[in-house]
């Protein structure tokens, strides 16, 4: 019985680095991606009592995403918005209200202020912006209000969370939560700029390479209990 807890403690643990490694390969994979947010795996030590004796089996326990800004990268676009700080531009889908930090619009055929998406960017009163090409270039203040040579259109409603790890990520810088938006009363935004991944490339794969070994070092221990228990066995044959 000790020996195949061992196995089974050793197969937990191989199993949570398979999870590790899966969303380390994520976070390398959207190093590239606008506002992506980097990942980890939240891991728990369960302990189990048998026959006497305790064992500490892992479970995985979800996901923490890095909340670090990413660097601000200059676009020229003017529809191009970066968030520095805390907070979300509000969209609006046909699911209900989400939220982004991927600030790369457009304008879209009805004049509408949307995302790479196509989903309408929301206002501070929660209203779709309109923009009309004809009144000239928009421009965007840092406290999220649109202007033309003709005067303000509307003001981008920059929302926060108190726990933004609940939030479901539903797309790549997509969220939607339960919790009520408060609105962000004095926000940074940039202008002709997004914001990149908070990825660090070079500590992913420098993880990767610490899981991998990780990982073979518990292969060799589930190894070498199984080859003690054919042993075990073989000796019990021959003395029965």
């Amino acid at each position: 019985r000790h020996m195949e807890n061992a196995g089974y403690i050793g197969l937990s643990y191989q199993m949570a680095l398979h999870r590790q490694m899966a969303v380390i390969a994520n976070n390398i994979a959207n190093a590239n991606s606008t506002a992506f947010k980097a990942e980890r795996p939240l891991f728990e030590t369960v302990p189990v009592r048998q026959q006497g004796r305790l064992y500490e089996f892992v479970q995985d326990n979800g996901i923490v995403r890095s909340l670090n800004t990413g660097r601000l990268l200059e676009t020229d676009n003017p529809l191009d918005i970066a968030i520095n700080g805390r907070g979300f531009l509000t969209v609006e889908t046909p699911a209900g209200a989400r939220y982004t930090r991927n600030g790369a619009l457009r304008m879209s055929e009805e004049g509408r202020l949307v995302t790479a998406d196509g989903y309408p960017v929301l206002d501070d009163r929660g209203q779709p912006i309109i923009l009309d090409p004809t009144q000239g270039k928009p421009t965007i203040a840092e406290d999220g209000t649109i202007s033309t040579p003709l005067g303000p259109v509307g003001r981008l409603g920059v929302v926060q969370f108190e726990n933004e790890q609940r939030m479901r990520k539903v797309s790549t810088a997509l969220y939607a939560t339960e919790e009520e938006p408060k609105p962000v009363t004095d926000p940074e935004i940039r202008q002709g700029m997004i914001e990149d991944s908070n990825v660090e490339p070079v500590l992913e794969m420098t993880e990767m390479i610490e899981v991998s070994r990780s990982y073979q070092a518990a292969q060799r221990l589930i190894e070498t209990e199984h080859e003690r228990e054919r042993k075990a066995i073989e000796r019990l044959a021959r003395i029965s």
